[in-house]
């Protein structure tokens, strides 16, 4: 990149470096001197992007961590809106969200890239879901009343395009809910590039507070409400960055979780580390997942989790 996003600025300073944790290949985490906007840069082009996303990355099944988080992500969005409402999850994976929306009457559509994560929403939970970037969808101006996106944002290569995409086709007043890794968070801090949610090269963009709070201005939005917290989020992405300073298989746990990699095959393969990783990950689970859901309880008293959740309205 030779230009910020947010800014246009051309100056960038060194974070750290970070491995992509399915390919070994290294990236730099850069800032931008302008407007401290943190970005993947240099990063993979729109045509190599594809070989960081294999299908098992997103697992074959919805498992308990998603649902559970898609139930917390609905709560939010049930707070702003009603029957009959049509809502859009830009980036809705398996579309868990848009099936409880759909269940309290409102009219839903999601976009997702990933045939294996909209195949699910498509033809098990009966979902209009556009295998399409936002802007090549060419919704009708002011036709959605809320536009959501959770944990998507971070993976657009024109993040600013993409919001101010969400306002022209918002009704007015219409409000936007964009979930992201908060960058500037303790969890962050201590983990650095062993941080589950750093995830680079997929998240092409690391936000934080000033910045997401700004490029959303920048787009036409009025900023109505921000936490900094999200307990499922947090807990589980704070123990798996733990083990990933243990542990060398990274992201082991989540990859169990989500049956990417079978606990049998471990056993009947893997060497003797890769046995202790599995081992320590489950014992690692059980002792110390609840003590980091009590950690995230704590930091949102303080509003200062890991996650960054901003709800905004279109001014008119």
């Amino acid at each position: 990149m030779t230009s910020c996003n947010h800014c246009q600025g051309g100056e960038f300073s060194l974070v750290f470096k970070a491995k992509d944790y399915l390919t070994e290949t290294s990236f730099s985490v850069v800032r931008c001197r302008g407007c401290g906007l943190v970005m993947v840069n240099p990063r993979p082009t729109v045509d190599e992007i594809g070989r960081y996303y294999p299908d098992l990355y997103y697992g074959e099944q919805p498992f308990l961590y998603e649902k559970l988080d898609a139930s917390s992500r609905f709560k939010q969005v049930r707070r702003y809106v009603k029957s009959g409402d049509r809502v859009l999850d830009v980036g809705c994976g398996r579309g868990l969200v848009l099936d409880k929306l759909k269940n309290i009457g409102c009219d839903v559509v999601g976009t997702e890239l990933s045939e294996h994560s909209s195949k699910y929403a498509r033809e098990i939970l009966g979902i209009d879901i556009l295998r399409k970037n936002l802007e090549e969808c060419s919704f009708e101006s002011g036709s959605f009343d809320c536009v959501t996106m959770f944990h998507s944002l971070e993976h657009l290569y024109d993040p600013l395009g993409a919001l101010r995409e969400v306002h022209r086709i918002l009704k007015p007043n219409g409000r936007a809910l964009v979930e992201v890794p908060r960058f500037d968070s303790i969890y962050s801090s201590i983990f650095k590039d062993k941080w589950f949610h750093l995830d680079v090269p997929r998240h092409l963009y690391h936000f934080e507070d000033k910045t997401l709070s700004g490029m959303l201005k920048k787009a036409g939005f009025e900023v109505v409400d921000i936490k900094k917290y999200a307990i499922m989020y947090d807990s589980f992405g704070a123990l798996q960055s733990l083990l990933n300073c243990i542990c060398h298989d990274f992201n082991l746990l989540n990859d169990l979780n989500t049956k990417r990699k079978l606990p049998g095959d471990i056993f009947q393969s893997g060497d003797m580390r890769q046995k202790f990783d599995l081992v320590l990950s489950f014992a690692a689970q059980g002792v110390l997942y609840l003590p980091m859901v009590f950690l995230a309880y704590a930091l949102m008293l303080f509003n200062a989790g890991g996650t960054l959740r901003i709800w905004a309205q279109k001014k008119v």
